[in-house]
């Protein structure tokens, strides 16, 4: 039982880290945040602490951050210009 409040606790941790680079526009910082969370996610639902709905309630946040990550990164600003103009 305290162990998965503990994971949770560390999945939701890892999340909020994302979420806070994200907003901050950190882009280096945001990629690997997202890895180590995807990572630690893996790691806890392999292990079986956590319940179903743990693991959908994790799985939609992810969701929503592979959809805004999808072109996350740095633009190279001259090409991006010479392309859309």
């Amino acid at each position: 039982m305290f162990e998965r409040k503990k994971a949770l606790k560390e999945i939701e941790e890892k999340l909020n880290t994302v979420q806070m680079y994200l907003e901050n526009n950190y882009k280096d910082l945001t990629l690997q945040s997202y890895k180590d969370a995807k990572e630690v996610v893996e790691r806890y639902e392999k292990s079986s602490l956590l319940k179903q709905k743990d693991k959908d309630m994790i799985q939609k946040k992810m969701a929503e951050f592979d959809a805004k990550l999808v072109h996350y990164g740095h633009t190279n600003v001259s090409e991006f210009l010479k392309e859309r103009y």
